[in-house]
């Protein structure tokens, strides 16, 4: 009786286990597959829209993107709900007024990307919950048309027009009363109607109209309430009066100004009290004004890029920025790094790479108990800095790839134990001294790609935490009298660092590979 009972059970647990992971039916198991909640056609082959079976469930995406799709016909969708459709990368050309019909209680993002549209489809005013629009990359000949933004306006959050070749801007988004996001990058437009974005003022919080032909800079953005995300670069505005940020002053976060020909940093950036990223790379920038971050962006950067400038120095104003952590002044006309020349005591990732530094004084980084991260690549550094580098205690990752490095001698890393991963790269070096590397016991991962070595240098024995040596690139030649000496590393270790580079004039033989095997019989 118990076995029966036993049976009875076990056929009914499996019997619901079997039904609880029983995969759930597909529309169109012929083109596309299922996962979950979506259905994915995409890079098919398709030349048209499948026909889906119904299954009674709610998909959250249906992505027919980068087929050969040129005609959606009436009711497309109306045997599949779902709340996403992908079109992106369909070479549409007739799109049926009614192909929504039966999805517009559902689909809230719509994306047609690169579809070669010359004009936006009428049908797209049949999805009146619709969320998202994505009309980006397509030669649309015509303005977007007012009728449809009518439809969508009381919902479309998310507006995507970027490189459609728009020149005027479209009086037609006016109705569009609830967007968050508007993207109209690459299209060329010479100017902003003042009041164009009055009506999505309060809740516009991201705007890309980076890409443009600005010659001022668009006064609409002044209107703007609760923006956080603002990209204005490859613009020619080349000034930024004071006053141009009143309404988001203390909401905007995120601010692009790559390569819009400032001379100057804006000085009513100051008053931006939340603004945390500051990108004003690649503008003739000489220098800045000792106060022009003394104001309420001193305590709320944190991000600052300066790289592709014209700084010959480092700015002295920098040292207001107390809540820093990460500059980037890369690229510029920097030869000199003085004492304390960066007081930044939150700061935690500098990028010095491709100045022509050839000086660094002994306490240059003194002013900076917090740095991690230090990159000062492709430099005119003749030397390591060595004593200033010392004097960040807290570093973890120092790149001093393709400088000008010939040999590095004894001690040549004082009081830098804490020290995690150390990049030598594309230097040419030579020489390492057997106590070149002493002071780095903290050092897991030694980068020496591509320098001038003959051999793995056998300061690496002192480096007690290291387990990965790069020396690609170099001449090592795979010998019992060049790499001996490592099997006596590894029977006093017991566990040493895995080496990745190839054997000198065998690319086919991993050095590894030769101390692993044959080092192993050399006496």
């Amino acid at each position: 009786m118990d076995v029966k009972i036993f049976l009875t059970v076990s056929i009914l647990v499996s019997t619901a286990t079997a039904l609880l992971f029983e995969p759930d039916p597909c529309p169109d198991d012929n083109h596309c597959t299922c996962a979950g909640f979506s259905v994915t056609c995409k890079e098919g082959g398709l030349n048209d829209v499948p026909v889906f079976t119904v299954t009674g469930l709610r998909y959250t995406l249906l992505d027919l993107s980068n087929n050969n799709i040129s005609t959606i016909p009436s009711a497309a969708f109306s045997s599949i709900t779902t709340t996403t459709i992908d079109l992106s990368h369909n070479p549409l050309q007739t799109v049926a007024n009614d192909a929504f019909q039966g999805a517009e209680a559902t689909v809230a993002n719509l994306q047609l990307e690169d579809c070669g549209l010359t004009e936006v489809p009428n049908a797209v005013a049949m999805l009146t919950r619709l969320k998202t629009l994505n009309l980006r990359h397509n030669p649309l000949i015509t303005t977007l048309p007012g009728g449809v933004l009518a439809s969508v306006g009381l919902t479309l959050e998310t507006l995507d027009f970027s490189n459609t070749g728009i020149r005027l801007w479209p009086k037609s988004l006016t109705a569009s009363i609830r967007l968050k996001k508007l993207l109209s990058s690459g299209n060329h437009l010479t100017s902003i109607p003042d009041d164009a974005f009055l009506t999505f003022a309060p809740t516009l919080d991201y705007l890309d109209i980076s890409y443009n032909a600005f010659r001022s800079f668009p006064d609409a953005v002044n209107n703007l309430r609760v923006l956080k995300y603002l990209d204005l670069s490859f613009n020619l505005f080349g000034t930024i009066p004071v006053g141009k940020f009143t309404y988001c002053r203390h909401t905007l976060q995120t601010l692009y100004l790559v390569h819009v020909f400032l001379r100057e940093i804006p000085p009513g950036l100051r008053d931006l009290s939340a603004l945390q990223n500051l990108y004003l790379s690649y503008n003739p920038i000489a220098s800045a004004a000792a106060d022009v971050f003394h104001g309420r962006i001193s305590t709320s950067l944190k991000v600052l890029h300066m790289d592709k400038t014209l700084l010959s120095s480092v700015p002295t104003a920098l040292h207001y920025l107390t809540a820093l952590k990460e500059l980037n002044i890369t690229w510029n006309r920097i030869q000199y790094l003085d004492n304390y020349v960066i007081d930044l005591p939150g700061l935690e990732v500098l990028y010095l790479d491709k100045n022509p530094i050839v000086n660094v004084k002994f306490a240059a980084f003194s002013g900076l108990p917090a740095l991690k991260q230090l990159y000062m690549r492709n430099t005119s550094l003749a030397f390591v800095p060595n004593a200033a580098l010392a004097q960040a205690k807290s570093l973890l990752l120092v790149d001093l790839s393709f400088n000008h490095f010939e040999a590095l001698y004894d001690y040549g890393f004082p009081g830098m134990s804490g020290l995690h991963q150390l990049v030598l790269a594309g230097n040419p070096l030579s020489n390492i001294s057997d106590n070149a590397l002493a002071d780095l016991t903290g050092v897991t991962t030694l980068d020496l790609e591509n320098c001038l070595l003959t051999g793995i240098p056998k300061a690496v024995q002192q480096m007690h935490a290291l387990r990965t040596i790069k020396v690609e690139g170099n001449s090592i030649n795979c010998t019992c009298d060049n790499l001996a000496w490592v099997e006596i590393w590894r029977a006093n270790s017991g566990l040493i660092a895995k080496v990745e580079g190839n054997c000198a004039g065998n690319d086919t033989v991993a050095i590894q590979y030769f101390i692993d095997n044959d080092g192993r019989s050399c006496s």
